[in-house]
């Protein structure tokens, strides 16, 4: 551009300026050898290490640290000395210019070559030779490529190198169609631009002039090989050649073999490339560099950025061929062993978004072809892009797998909602994680939340079949596995989810034919579900809904059967709830039947087996050694026991609630059902003792009264539940009582309370029947052991108030009242024999009725059969603090006495009368008459009413000797209630006239004993003038003793009456009660027509004496008692005359 231009017009100097510089430089060096004796050979390799200010060279050195100027020109504008400019100062000056000058010689040039060039090879024809020849004089020698592909890495490219690989990109894009295996001369030489760029980052150049437009040619290259490969896209050969030339790049590293047509031209091509040049390492330094490799990227970019092509729905097209060729070669590099963690990581990365390019793709099917759209509808390219990942995991190593399940996530967040068709194929490997038992829990960590989510957002995407995997990998596979404690209890709670998408089910309404497990002869349950597992489910119908929630059921039951606590508990919750949620709504009679017989009470059965085994081994391991820290541990073989009590108590508790729902009540073999239910409580109670902890005995009653309140009363077997129930009180009340580690009894108050609250609904499951006279005695003897087991702790004191124990005895008790037959006797002579029980076990009683029958029955039972004295003693005299005081029945007593006179005065239930002809009547009134002061209003009303209507015999002598006593008890006292009881029981008796001897005897001497004392006399004199009257249906012996009683009395009175007038004389008038007591003596006197001795007016005669006496008090002042006495002496001396 310079060199032999004249410099100015009309002058004869030439313009020299680059022969000129080359000149001086030649003339530096030559004058200045002492300056470059030592520089390198290479001039940039010497400048760079002048920049560093460091050399192994001896000497001056010609580098920009020795050579350039010390100080800054601006800082020398002060400064009255010059600078000091080093000797090697021009010298570098003019080396820069010359480099400068040549590298821009060279890009000049190049330029101009490459566009004659790329006019030429439009006339080229396919010959292979003439290509490879082209492409060599383009880049030099036909070494050149080897040579540039073997330059040491330590720097980046120069320009000029980059102008050779921007013309080997040119003649590419005009020669692509017909480069074949040649396209791997392209490929490596932009890999081996790659490679020297990335190694060179961050270090110094060797030109100035190579900073930033260093990079921006970079740049360049990567946008001219991005349309290099866009325009190959437009000829299906030449995408196979780029794609295999790639694959032959990437062999290199992961040494994955590769197999095609032309692969042995690509390396021939190679091989003469290279010919001459030195081996480089590829693979060690690419798998050292934390980057993308060019092969693995640039397949990656390509394929995403052609995923429309690669999906081609044409079978047998560029599209399907290139798909195979990119994943092939990925999954291989993937799974490879030879290949570093690195690029396998790097593989996986570009599958992953290779597959969610295509799925996106899939996603959008309806704006493109419709021949895709046909292909994306019948889910074969579903199936096509997510096979990968499936192959992907067959791999051994966990980075790469890692990274499958978390491109998986990332399709399904993305893209799971278009997913139809390939959902096996997710289920495949997801189920493969579960079932890799080398795995430690990190892959299953990664896959769980596909799991989390295909449950949370994608079920209703699922076909039945589906469905089913789902059920299987989150109950069976996930729920059970042991490596992760809480997946496994995530998946039990995300068993939520299916039920509520199976409660929600569209499916069509159709009568179900099928078998019911109850009609099987022996239903085997693991059969079945072998059956159900694989039987073909076809969307829509009833059938395969029922055959989900049976399949779900089953498996939470399963995990009801596992080892560990916070599983086997979380499993049966869930099952149970889900039935309570979901059962009255979405179960049908098939289901119903399946959950009870092959679910329910297999799973309540076998955890009372697997409870057994457990302990059993656990009993032989030695217990925990102390650990020497101070702190308590619970000894792990009774927390063991602990969890496995929980565990019963849901599973039996479980399968009695079941029986609240009308759809359970149809299942065939009902009844045996819920006597097997019913049989699991039965076993915790009484069967086995070494299920008798509190946690199985509260567990039993609860499902025991879950099952009797249930039930329905028509279909049950009452019968056996009746008996069971009488079994499982005498258990609970056995001795010696069961204990529990603490040595507390395990049958406490509130287990005995359990118990009765189960009775009322079993005596009501018996009628029409009833309780037979059989069913009363063992009923009354379970009542007794309870009231008498006094080593269960919390035992209330009763003192003041019954018991919420004896509360729910005499509920008991009164349901009995109501039976028919000889059953309500027993239950009104056990209430006689509560009501004086507090008088038998009372030490230094003083009852009137100690010797009657009901006492002795009483000490009998229960101080003689269940020893109860001995062991209230021995309660009282330990005295410990555990331990609650001994009972005293005292309200018991009071409460039974009311509880008996409320029944018998009920004349509409007319219990009374049903219970004449037995000995309960007897007990009945000795009861009251031990409580007269409690007892008064039901014992006046109770005995008129049926005194009068027993029959005769030894039972009705025995009850009016019991009714004598009463009435001298109730006289005994004093008071109006002692003369209620006088006047009840003689209006009853005086009408009977089959009143023995020594009925009458009694109640004559208290009626006489109670006409002395002076709150009775009016009441004691006015039955003895009635007894002793004409008219009075009394025996002739009892009105002549009555008329005999009554003037004794009478004389007493009145002698009583004058001898305290003679004391007290004129200085007071007697008392008004006297007085009264007088008056009302002698009135009845007068009136009275006696009955026997000959004269009805015999008793006046017989007391005339006292009378004249009266008279000879002055008795003036009470005009009434005057009166009454004139008309006894009146009467008197009308006898007397006439006699």
């Amino acid at each position: 551009m310079y060199d032999g231009r004249v410099v100015e017009e009309g002058s004869d100097e030439d313009c020299h300026v680059i022969i000129d510089l080359v000149s001086a430089v030649c003339r530096v060096v030559t004058e200045r050898k002492d300056l470059v004796r030592s520089m390198p050979s290479q001039p940039e390799r010497a400048l760079a290490a002048g920049e560093g200010g460091s050399s192994d060279a001896v000497g001056p050195q010609i580098g920009a640290g020795m050579c350039r100027m010390r100080i800054e020109m601006y800082k020398l504008l002060d400064k009255q000395e010059p600078p000091s400019v080093p000797d090697t100062y021009m010298f570098y000056l003019a080396t820069v210019a010359v480099i400068g000058l040549s590298e821009g010689v060279v890009g000049d040039i190049l330029s101009r070559c490459t566009e004659r060039l790329s006019c030429q090879f439009s006339h080229l024809g396919g010959r292979r030779s003439v290509e490879v020849s082209v492409l060599g004089s383009v880049i030099g020698e036909p070494g050149a490529v080897g040579g540039f592909m073997g330059q040491a890495w330590g720097a980046g490219p120069s320009p000029r190198q980059v102008l050779c690989v921007r013309a080997v990109i040119e003649c590419a894009l005009y020669l692509s169609s017909v480069l074949g295996p040649a396209w791997l001369m392209v490929l490596a030489t932009v890999q081996q631009v790659e490679e020297c760029m990335h190694q060179s980052r961050g270090r110094f150049q060797s030109t100035p002039v190579l900073d930033d437009t260093h990079t921006s040619d970079v740049g360049v290259v990567r946008d001219e090989f991005a349309r290099l490969l866009a325009f190959a896209r437009a000829r299906d050969e030449a995408v196979l050649w780029v794609i295999r030339g790639l694959r032959v790049l990437g062999s290199d590293l992961s040494g994955v073999a590769v197999e095609f047509e032309g692969v042995e031209d690509m390396r021939r091509l190679r091989a003469l490339a290279l010919d001459g040049a030195p081996a480089i390492p590829l693979r060690v330094n690419a798998g050292a560099l934390d980057r993308p490799t060019f092969a693995v990227e640039e397949m990656r970019g390509f394929a995403v950025s052609n995923i429309d092509l690669l999906m081609s729905p044409a079978a047998e097209g560029v599209g399907l061929r290139a798909w195979t060729a990119i994943i092939d070669h990925l999954l291989g590099t993937a799974t490879s062993a030879q290949a570093v963690a690195g690029l396998r990581t790097q593989a996986c990365e570009a599958v992953a978004d290779i597959v969610l390019a295509a799925m996106d793709l899939v996603a959008r099917a309806d704006s493109l072809s419709k021949e895709f759209q046909a292909m994306a509808e019948s889910g074969q390219a579903q199936v096509r892009i997510l096979r990968p990942l499936s192959l992907m995991m067959g791999g051994q190593h966990s980075a790469v797998r890692k990274l499958t399940l978390d491109t998986l996530y990332r399709v399904l967040q993305a893209s799971g909602h278009s997913i139809f068709a390939a959902w096996d194929v997710v289920f495949d490997i997801i189920q493969s994680i579960a079932l890799d038992q080398d795995d430690s829990g990190v892959l299953m960590r990664c896959v769980f939340p596909c799991l989390q989510l295909i449950c949370t957002d994608y079920l209703a995407d699922l076909s039945p079949g589906c469905l089913r995997r789902c059920i299987s990998a989150l109950l069976v596979q996930f729920g059970g596995q042991r490596r992760d404690l809480n997946i496994a209890l995530t998946a039990i709670g995300q068993a939520w989810a299916l039920c509520d998408y199976f409660h929600g089910m569209e499916v069509a309404d159709s009568p179900d034919t099928s078998e019911l497990v109850s009609a099987r002869v022996e239903p085997a349950g693991d059969l079945l579900f072998d059956e159900l597992w694989r039987e073909e489910l076809v969307p829509g119908s009833r059938r395969s809904q029922q055959v989900l929630w049976l399949l779900v059921l089953h498996a939470l039951a399963q995990l009801g059967r596992d080892s560990r606590a916070e599983v086997r508990l979380g499993g049966i919750q869930t099952l149970f709830r889900a039935v309570d949620m979901h059962g009255p709504s979405s179960f049908d009679g098939w289901v119903w039947d399946g959950a009870v017989w092959a679910v329910i009470l297999p799973l309540a059965q076998d955890a009372l087996g697997l409870r057994a085994q457990r302990l059993a081994a656990a009993a032989d391991e030695p217990p925990a050694a102390d650990n020497g820290s101070g702190m308590v541990a619970e000894d792990p073989r009774r927390l063991s026991q602990k969890q496995w009590d929980e565990t019963v108590a849901a599973t039996s508790l479980g399968a009695a609630r079941v029986w609240a729902y009308e759809g359970v009540r149809c299942v065939g073999r009902a009844a045996e059902a819920w006597q097997g239910a019913w049989g699991l409580a039965r076993a915790m109670l009484v069967d086995a003792r070494e299920l008798q902890t509190r946690d199985c005995v509260a567990g039993a009653l609860a499902s025991a009264k879950a099952l009797v309140s249930l039930a329905e009363p028509s279909r049950m077997p009452w019968r056996t539940a009746w008996d069971s129930w009488i079994a499982m009180g005498m258990g609970a009340t056995q001795l010696p009582p069961v204990r529990d580690a603490d040595d507390d009894a395990v049958v406490s108050q509130d287990v005995l309370c359990a118990l009765l609250e189960l009775c009322p609904a079993l005596v009501a499951g018996l009628s029409p029947s009833g309780l037979s006279e059989d069913d009363c005695h063992a009923l009354l003897r379970v009542l007794r052991r309870m009231l008498a087991f006094v080593e269960a702790p919390a035992y209330a004191s009763d003192a003041a108030a019954v018991t919420r124990l004896q509360g729910l005895v005499l509920d008991v008790l009164g349901l009995g009242l109501g039976l028919a037959g000889s059953a309500a006797a027993l239950v009104v002579g056990e209430l006689a024999m509560l009501a004086v029980l507090p008088l038998v076990l009372r030490h230094g009683r003083d009852v009137a009725l100690g010797d009657s029958a009901v006492v002795a029955a009483a000490e009998r039972v229960f101080c003689g059969e269940l020893r109860l004295a001995e062991r209230i003693d021995v309660v009282r005299g330990q005295r410990r603090s555990r331990r609650a005081a001994a009972p005293t029945f005292e309200a018991l007593g009071g409460a039974a006495v009311a509880r008996l006179g409320a029944a018998l005065g009920d004349e509409q239930a007319g219990l009374a009368l049903r219970v004449l002809e037995s000995g309960a009547w007897l007990a009945a009134v000795v009861a009251m008459g031990a409580h007269l002061a409690q007892a008064d209003p039901w014992f006046v009303r109770a005995v008129p009413a049926a005194m009068g209507r027993l029959p005769g015999g030894p039972a009705l002598d025995a009850a009016w000797m019991a009714v004598g006593a009463v009435v001298a008890l109730a006289l005994r006292g004093g008071g109006a209630a002692g003369l209620r009881v006088l006047d009840a029981v003689l209006e009853s008796s005086v009408g009977a006239g089959t009143c023995p001897r020594a009925y009458w005897e009694a109640v004559l001497a208290a009626t006489e004993a109670a006409a002395q004392e002076a709150g009775l006399a009016a009441g004691g004199v006015r039955w003895l003038e009635r007894l002793c009257a004409v008219g009075c249906s009394v025996p002739e012996w009892v009105a002549e003793s009555a008329a005999q009683r009554l003037v004794g009395q009478t004389r007493a009175i009145v002698d009583a009456f004058v001898a305290d007038r003679a004391l007290l004389g004129r200085r007071g008038p007697m008392p008004l009660e006297r007085s009264l007591l007088l008056r009302r003596v002698l009135q009845g006197l007068a009136q009275l027509q006696c009955r026997g001795f000959g004269s009805p007016s015999w008793h006046v005669v017989a007391v005339f004496g006292s009378l004249v006496a009266l008279v000879s008090d002055c008795v003036c002042g009470d005009e009434e008692l005057a009166r009454a006495l004139r008309m006894c002496l009146g009467r008197a001396a009308d006898v007397m005359l006439a006699g």
